[in-house]
């Protein structure tokens, strides 16, 4: 093989193994952020069934409490901090419900937001007659009831959300793994090729320098004689 073919070889050898190499990793790294973004929906999903949980206990506490205090500032005081509590409750749940289409929690948010809208209806009632009739530990007794089903249904979610997050997370994982592998097995693979080429070629020119300079002192020796 010519001198010339072989530096051919080499060169085109080269940009195809930069080339490849780079296409591999442009396409491990699309891979990895794609499985990343899962990971964050899922763990944002998760967090946003946490904090319905947690501003669930909040009313929870705060219906308590009006229940059984008389002092018309503090009512004031505790029906402001639950129409809050109530607004933000029903947006992070509506929130929520949207953002889970096409989870396998999906189907449970349609439920869940139905039990909390009779819960709010409820609790509003109880809140009221107990104002006419005094009968706070009948009204907390019944809230109670419905507050540990809406309570189980939000557990059930968190608990089948779990799974989701720690797959999400464990793709990644795997899937970085999995790009290192590829990216040192790729590179010791060219690194490998690319010597080995490097030094078939470096023969050739050895030998190609070498019988140029044999003939050439041959020449000169024919000369001299």
């Amino acid at each position: 093989m010519k001198l010339a073919t072989r530096l051919t070889i080499l060169s085109g050898s080269a940009l195809l193994a930069i080339l490849l190499s780079a296409g591999v990793f442009s396409w491990q790294t699309s891979r990895i952020s794609d499985l990343y973004a899962q990971r964050f929906e899922a763990r944002a999903a998760q967090n946003d069934v946490l904090a319905v949980d947690r501003d669930l206990h909040t009313l929870l506490t705060t219906i308590n409490r009006l229940l059984f205090v008389t002092d018309p500032a503090r009512v004031t005081q505790l029906n402001t901090r639950l129409a809050e509590l109530g607004a933000k409750i029903d947006v992070d749940l509506r929130r929520a419900a949207d953002e889970s289409q096409g989870r396998s929690t999906s189907r449970q948010y349609e439920p869940l937001v139905a039990a909390w809208e009779n819960f709010k209806a409820s609790y509003e009632t109880e809140l009221t007659n107990v104002r006419r009739s005094g009968d706070a530990d009948a009204a907390e007794a019944r809230l109670d009831d419905q507050a540990v089903r809406l309570e189980n249904q939000i557990a059930q979610i968190t608990t089948d959300t779990e799974p989701i997050v720690e797959r999400a997370n464990q793709r990644a994982l795997d899937a970085i793994r999995t790009s290192l592998i590829i990216i040192w097995t790729s590179s010791i693979t060219i690194v490998a090729g690319l010597g080995a080429l490097l030094f078939l070629t470096s023969r050739n020119i050895y030998r190609t320098v070498t019988a140029s300079a044999n003939a050439s002192e041959r020449a000169r020796r024919t000369v001299e004689v």
